[in-house]
């Protein structure tokens, strides 16, 4: 796999270090024109308790391992809103930065080739053919042994040091269908849209009381969770100025605040008894996180998924 740069730029700047000891959220802010990125990125997914997964609605099985992606992972950010028009699925932004003002927000886009920056996603479908409903959570333990769900850079140790201290996890669940469907029927569920409110997201947020010594520095406790604002919106034709942070009237239109799980064992969908659904896997390293700064310098990031009922 391709190694990211050797050297990398701020892609965002913090506010004063005073505001940063002052306040519970800190914020990161998007500079224009420099990338602290990475190139590669791999994805094992698994299931338990009689669960099936499928990435074509056809072809079912409880492990799939290797999934790689092209392109190049760029900082982006989302508050978790759902589109309602189109094909739908997770509302992410990208955003320029001058001088001290937000300049412009426009939607991220989707790494689909090698050419591509942004984020990454996925469409995978989980069957549950028994009686019984499930709700499914992320198992989670801690530590190295087994198999567990786990965001990392260091392949030896499994450890999270740079990149994956950023990254979020975005699981949108489309809607269900009968598990003895059609493909054509299972897989229509990855384009439906929002336009009933009969979808569901959840924004896990791993690594989310593991930070880079730069950011330690202004933590206390140095392993706090912190909170933050994503982006919400598109802006351009003016200036955000930035030194108001969220508590202007104007900002607030542009940022919500995110309510994220960091807890592997949390629920993150449903799967009703006899049903099949589809759910949208998004990768992204969140611009609005204390540790997406110059520290992230992640040359790979593996992201291993442990579904249990």
């Amino acid at each position: 796999m391709k190694n990211l740069r050797k050297t990398i730029y701020p892609i965002f700047a913090m506010l004063v270090v005073a505001l940063l000891s002052l306040v519970s959220v800190t914020y990161a802010w998007f500079t224009k024109g420099n990338a602290a990125s990475l190139n590669d990125l791999s994805m094992d997914v698994e299931t338990s308790d009689g669960l099936l997964v499928s990435l074509d609605g056809q072809n079912w099985t409880s492990h799939i391992t290797g999934l790689t992606f092209s392109g190049q992972l760029t900082p982006v950010s989302s508050a978790g809103g759902m589109k309602e028009d189109g094909n739908g699925g997770l509302e992410i932004f990208d955003a320029e930065y001058d001088s001290g003002k937000l300049t412009n927000i426009v939607e991220a886009t989707k790494c689909t080739q090698a050419t591509d920056k942004g984020y990454y996603a996925i469409n995978v479908y989980f069957q549950n053919s028994s009686t019984s409903n499930m709700q499914i959570a992320l198992q989670g333990t801690g530590d190295n042994s087994g198999v567990e769900t786990k965001v990392y850079d260091n392949s030896q140790t499994k450890a999270a040091e740079y990149s994956a201290l950023a990254a979020r996890i975005g699981f949108l669940r489309r809607g269900s269908v009968a598990w003895t469907s059609s493909v054509s029927t299972i897989t229509s569920l990855a384009t439906a849209n929002n336009e009933d409110d009969n979808q569901s997201m959840t924004i896990f947020e791993p690594n989310a009381t593991t930070h880079t010594a730069y950011a330690s520095n202004f933590l206390s406790p140095s392993n706090a969770k912190v909170d933050y604002y994503g982006l919400k919106r598109t802006f351009a034709n003016g200036e955000l100025n930035l030194n108001e942070a969220y508590n202007s009237t104007t900002n607030r239109q542009y940022f919500a605040q995110v309510t994220t799980v960091s807890t592997p064992t949390s629920s993150v969908f449903t799967v009703p008894a006899q049903s099949t659904v589809c759910v949208t896997i998004y990768v992204w390293l969140e611009g609005q996180d204390v540790d997406c700064t110059n520290y992230v310098a992640g040359k790979l990031m593996h992201v291993d998924l442990k579904f249990i009922g």
